[in-house]
């Protein structure tokens, strides 16, 4: 519990780095680039933790724990936001925040209850070896998604964004294509 709470100090000064990064870098590369990364660190920490059990490696899966957390805090966590409020259609934009935020909620349901059971000693007592399935393995079929799925929204105005979506550009090519919204 304290370190869970102490985390959370790094974490709000990842948010106020969020800014600076999300006008510097834009969406997709630090979306994608930092699924990647995340998936390492989890990765990592279930390396860790099926070497040793030794106090050495608990302080480094809990170094890990807390560099993943800056991490999230500095660029999925508050990204996500701007994200699902400029990709969708102007028409269904409120309804696509909306289900995005239950399927935000079902998989916490999933996560809430099916996280502890895994970590539990008397259940399933998988410590840190979680990282491997549970953690890593969602965490790179995100990654897996968002290079091939998401667009880079920086610098585009809806009526672009929607003007993309409508020509079928690839999400790779939103960047570099250009647009006139009054061609048409």
């Amino acid at each position: 519990l304290k370190f869970a709470t102490g985390a959370l100090g790094p974490a709000s000064v990842g948010v106020i780095v969020s800014w600076y990064l999300i006008l510097r870098f834009g969406r997709r590369p630090l979306y994608v680039w930092t699924c990647l990364a995340l998936s390492i660190l989890l990765l990592i920490i279930g390396i860790i933790a099926t070497v040793s059990e030794s106090s050495g490696a608990s302080f480094a899966q809990a170094g890990m724990v807390l560099a993943w957390e800056v991490i999230f805090y500095s660029t999925i966590g508050p990204v996500c936001y701007a994200i699902i409020n400029e990709i969708p259609a102007v028409s269904v934009r409120s309804k696509s925040i909306c289900s995005a935020r239950i399927g935000y909620h079902l998989s916490q349901i999933f996560n809430m209850t099916s996280i502890p059971f895994m970590l539990n000693p008397t259940e399933g007592n998988w410590k840190g070896k979680i990282g491997y399935f549970a953690l890593a393995g969602l965490a790179f079929l995100t990654f897996l998604w968002s290079y091939f799925g998401l667009p880079e929204t920086k610098d585009r105005s809806f009526a672009e964004i929607e003007h993309l979506f409508v020509n079928k550009v690839k999400t790779r090519q939103f960047t570099q294509t250009k647009v006139d919204t009054f061609e048409e």
